[in-house]
């Protein structure tokens, strides 16, 4: 007999997450690749588990969110300015006090680090948002 199991990970995190940045940002929120003049690329990173007990687990996720800025022609200040400006809201949209929570499915989430980067070969800047969160996962 097949396991009943729920892709947590998918419909719990990475959907939700979706939802609550798209809500947030009137930019597109992607899955597969940075696309158009500007999007926001989820990239789950890592799954751990951080407890187990007998009606589930609570489990820690790390995710990327990589906001990417095409800028069509030189990278300058004002271009730093709109990514630094994306990542600093996605820093407050999770900070502690505001403590994003979609329903029950993901709590605790925190950005632990913004990465700044330029792509030399092409007229693009990135933030990556490294962003940690806990679902509690319960065992039906």
């Amino acid at each position: 007999m097949p396991i009943d199991y729920t892709n947590n990970v998918y419909d719990k995190i990475v959907s939700n997450l979706r939802k609550t940045i798209g809500g947030e940002l009137s930019i597109p929120v992607r899955m597969d690749e940075n696309k158009g003049a500007s999007s926001i690329l989820i990239q789950v990173v890592e799954d751990n588990l951080l407890e187990m007990f007998s009606s589930g687990q609570t489990r820690e996720y790390s995710i990327n969110l990589i906001y990417e800025l095409n800028s069509g022609g030189l990278i300058n200040a004002k271009n730093f300015k709109q990514v630094s400006n994306v990542a600093e809201h996605l820093k407050r949209l999770f900070a502690p006090d505001q403590n994003v929570l979609d329903g029950t499915d993901y709590y605790g989430a925190r950005v632990n680090s913004i990465t700044y980067e330029k792509d030399e070969e092409e007229p693009k800047m990135r933030a990556i948002i490294a962003l940690t969160l806990i679902s509690l996962e319960a065992v039906v």
